[in-house]
């Protein structure tokens, strides 16, 4: 034993030390158990992102043996490691994985937007009764506003939206997007929820954090002229912005709950609502951007109305991470979501891929699922994206905590 340790030792009692001798080991292993041993009814849920073919498929192609053996092969592998969600990204950009009324089939699907894939095949179908047969939830995850990912119209099918309806277009940043300000562009959105709550077995609904387009340096969003028309008894733009937002989601809400109320209404918004040097209510961050002043997504009065069933904020930042440590912004919206179900969306794609030396430590992810579980509030976790997932960087699948 090194003499600098000695000297503590003897003011301890016999009975002291047996009881460290006890409590320690025991200690050391309850960050392992918390991981080995999940709470029963934990929300354990994987993105699977089409847009740009992130995830699904690996290629495009139409032919329908070849969707569905990819399909089984990924749900395999999750069932496997104790998952027991699939947020299935169903709509990219006013696309579709299934037969629509409303939108053309994907270019992420079939290689073509509007192609439809070989003998009939309907993905969203077979994929939701794939996965209900291995007792998994399938939440088709949407993007309500996005309608292009680029500005070259002429790989768009002719009866997609910026064809069918030109005046409901806004272009930013390069891309074209549905404007949130017209009520046509709402009705419009919820009947596309509609479809598919209609006609297929979903679990849930699931928008991420794309509301207002995330702003780009130097260029204004266009909306000036809408305001005047639109925005006459408001008395900032901001506020008139977010309540085009409200408008959407508590319209959502309504048309979910009126078809099916057993299906869920989920987003997953930015991880950081508001920082408090802007309002008191705000987390101790300090973040560039914000959901409630630079997407005009107010969360907070979504979750106060009951207009969705759970929350799943973006906490993509590692503990200890100074302008928005996730420690600190998992406190926060866990007193900020309220009778809410609240599950946490952890950044499985920054693990071996971000400069900042946390994400390089394979014990990161384990202690934030730790620190979730410690949570009596935090219901689960959804990861970002699949295809980190499956790479397994640093043994990460070994290390979710989800067997």
């Amino acid at each position: 034993m090194r003499t600098e340790l000695r000297p503590w030792l003897p003011i301890l009692p016999k009975s002291a030390l047996l009881a460290l001798c006890i409590i320690f080991p025991l200690l050391l292993s309850a960050q392992q158990k918390a991981l080995n041993h999940p709470p029963k009814r934990e929300f354990r849920g994987v993105w699977v992102a089409t847009v740009a073919n992130i995830d699904f498929p690996e290629s495009r192609t139409t032919n329908r043996i070849a969707l569905q053996e990819q399909y089984k092969n990924m749900l395999d592998k999750y069932e496997a490691l104790g998952f027991n969600a699939i947020l299935f990204q169903v709509r990219p950009a006013a696309d579709a994985f299934y037969p629509s009324k409303l939108a053309p089939w994907s270019v992420y699907l079939t290689g073509q937007q509007g192609l439809a894939p070989e003998e009939n095949f309907d993905p969203l179908k077979f994929m939701v009764e794939e996965t209900h047969k291995r007792g998994m939830e399938f939440h088709a995850w949407m993007n309500p506003y996005r309608a292009t990912m680029n500005l070259d119209s002429s790989q768009l099918s002719f009866n997609h939206v910026l064809f069918q309806h030109p005046d409901w277009m806004i272009e930013y940043g390069r891309r074209y997007y549905l404007n949130p300000a017209m009520p046509e562009v709402r009705t419009h959105l919820v009947d596309v929820v509609a479809e598919v709550v209609e006609n297929y077995d979903v679990d849930g609904i699931h928008f991420d954090d794309y509301f207002y387009p995330y702003p780009r340096k130097g260029e204004i969003y266009p909306d000036s002229l809408d305001f005047r028309f639109y925005g006459a008894f408001y008395d900032d733009i901001g506020n008139w912005r977010r309540d085009n937002v409200n408008k959407l989601v508590e319209s959502v809400s309504q048309k979910i709950k009126e078809l099916k109320p057993h299906v869920k209404f989920g987003i997953s918004p930015f991880g950081v609502w508001r920082n408090r040097e802007d309002d008191p209510f705000g987390s101790a961050t300090r973040a560039g951007v914000t959901c409630y002043d630079d997407l005009y997504a107010d969360v907070i009065h979504w979750m106060r109305n009951g207009w969705v069933d759970y929350i799943a904020p973006q906490l993509y930042w590692h503990i200890g991470f100074e302008p928005a440590d996730y420690a600190i912004l998992a406190d926060w919206w866990t007193i900020q979501s309220g009778k809410c179900n609240l599950y946490i969306g952890q950044a499985a794609y920054k693990v071996g891929e971000n400069p900042e030396p946390a994400w390089h430590d394979g014990n990161e992810i384990p202690r934030q699922i730790f620190l979730n579980r410690s949570n009596s509030k935090v219901l689960g976790s959804i990861y970002f994206s699949s295809r980190s997932i499956l790479k397994n960087p640093f043994g990460l699948k070994d290390t979710l905590g989800v067997y």
